[in-house]
């Protein structure tokens, strides 16, 4: 490899998504010849981490059981107070 060249790099996040936040790489090439360490630290902000997160093709995604708990007890609450005042308009009535 020339000097002040680079190449991508994979690295498996297995099924997990990418998080902001700061990082260090730690890299060791090695040749019959000779051995290079290399150490970087680096910050992934959160529009990279969303960025890179939509480009993953088997994340797994995290469900946020409370907002499904929440949306379900109000529409369940409107349903509720919906037919309390519906019933109370067809008493009126009769």
């Amino acid at each position: 490899m020339a000097p002040n060249s680079s190449m991508d790099v994979v690295v498996d996040w297995e099924d997990h998504p990418l998080e902001a936040g700061k990082y260090r790489v730690e890299v060791e090439a090695t040749h019959p010849s000779n051995v290079w360490n290399w150490e970087e630290t680096f910050v992934v902000e959160k529009l990279e981490a969303r960025q890179i997160n939509s480009h993953a093709i088997e994340l797994k995604q995290t469900r946020n059981v409370i907002s499904y708990v929440v949306t379900g007890g109000m529409t369940l609450l409107v349903v509720i107070v919906g037919l309390l005042f519906y019933i109370r308009k067809l008493k009126k009535t009769s």
